[in-house]
């Protein structure tokens, strides 16, 4: 038999959870990347996608990759 899929978690299941400032993370993140004005709104939607997919992780328990945040977003 060989391996066909691997499943790499860190949410918190496999790894030490962490508390992560999402909000402030994305900001920084998005400071670089947009126009002055635009990364406290660019952070926010990012952050609102990314919650969706956590929720709808854990209703239907699959995962989600970064390309469907940003494409949420």
């Amino acid at each position: 038999m060989a391996v066909e899929a691997i499943i790499f978690d860190w949410g918190g299941t496999l790894t030490p959870w962490l508390s992560v400032d999402h909000k402030a993370l994305w900001h920084a993140v998005c400071e670089g990347h947009f126009p002055a004005g635009q990364p406290a709104e660019a952070a926010l939607a990012i952050l609102a996608a990314e919650q969706e997919l956590w929720q709808l992780s854990e209703r239907e328990h699959r995962s989600s990759t970064m390309s469907q945040v940003f494409e949420r977003a």
